[in-house]
């Protein structure tokens, strides 16, 4: 899906990416797995992509992922801000 056909959504107070914020939105509505996010910082300081993750938690500044292939990992606290790139399923 193009991004400009994603719905429009009444934004939380405090978020500060609404165009990246809508796409997470979307994509934690529908539980959809997204195939590779690339990020700055995560929690695990080796792993700067996420690959098969599902959203669970999507906070006004953070996104809380679970890797789907690796579900020993653990959840995965991301923070908005950080994250550069998503390679979003067609």
């Amino acid at each position: 899906m193009h991004i400009d056909n994603f719905p429009p959504v009444a934004f939380p107070s405090g978020v500060s990416s609404t165009g990246l914020w809508t796409v997470l939105l979307y994509y934690y509505q529908n539980g959809a797995i997204i195939p590779e996010v690339y990020v700055r910082n995560t929690q695990q300081t080796t792993t700067l992509d996420l690959v098969a993750v599902r959203i669970v938690t999507l906070g006004t500044d953070f996104v809380i992922f679970e890797q789907v292939t690796s579900p020993g990992v653990g959840l995965i606290l991301v923070m908005i801000e950080d994250i550069i790139a998503i390679d979003l399923p067609s």
